[in-house]
C-alpha cells in the first residue's frame, strides 16, 4: 500500500508534520504570485496559513514548495484484500460524483476517446508501474460500471 506523506518548505513559512484539509483552488493563470490559502489540519487543530507560490521557468508555473514523500508497507492478503474493497468503493464514488459535476455544469465536460485513454496510459506509464497499474484499475471499474 502507498502512502504520501506532505513535505513542506520550511522557507515558505509552512509548519512541518501537517497534513492539508483543504487548498482553495484558484487558475493556473493565477496560481503564481497570488496568495493562496491553504486549510492544515495536525490531529483536529485546524489552521489557516496563506502562501504566495513562486514561478518556476522549468515547471511553468507557480510553486508552494510542498512536495510528496512515498512509502511502500507490506500488509497481509486479508488487509489487502479489505483495502482493496474500499479503494474501488471510493474510485466507483469520484466516478459518479463527477458524472454528477459534468451533468450539472461545474466541470467542464471533456471525454477522451481511445487516442485519448492511450495518451493517459502513457502519461501514467511515465510515472512508474504502481501508477500504471492503479490508472488500469480505474479504467477496469469504470469500463465495469458502464
Amino acid at each position: 500500500m502507498k502512502y504520501i506523506k506532505l513535505i513542506f518548505s520550511a522557507s515558505k513559512g509552512l509548519p512541518l508534520n501537517f497534513s492539508i484539509a483543504k487548498i482553495i483552488i484558484c487558475p493556473p493563470s493565477k496560481s503564481s504570485g497570488e496568495e493562496l490559502k491553504i486549510t492544515l489540519d495536525r490531529g483536529g487543530e485546524i489552521i489557516d496559513v496563506f502562501v504566495i507560490p513562486e514561478y518556476d521557468d522549468s515547471y511553468k508555473k507557480g510553486l508552494i514548495g510542498i512536495t510528496f514523500e512515498i512509502s511502500v508497507e507490506k500488509i497481509n492478503i486479508f488487509s489487502a484484500f479489505s483495502r482493496g474493497l474500499i479503494v474501488t468503493g471510493n474510485i466507483i464514488k469520484l466516478i459518479f460524483s463527477n458524472i454528477m459535476e459534468m451533468i450539472t455544469g461545474k466541470v467542464p465536460l471533456e471525454i477522451a476517446g481511445p487516442l485519448g485513454i492511450a495518451q493517459m496510459t502513457g502519461e501514467a506509464a511515465k510515472l512508474g508501474f504502481l501508477n500504471l497499474l492503479y490508472f488500469t484499475a480505474i479504467l477496469s471499474i469504470f469500463i465495469g460500471l458502464f
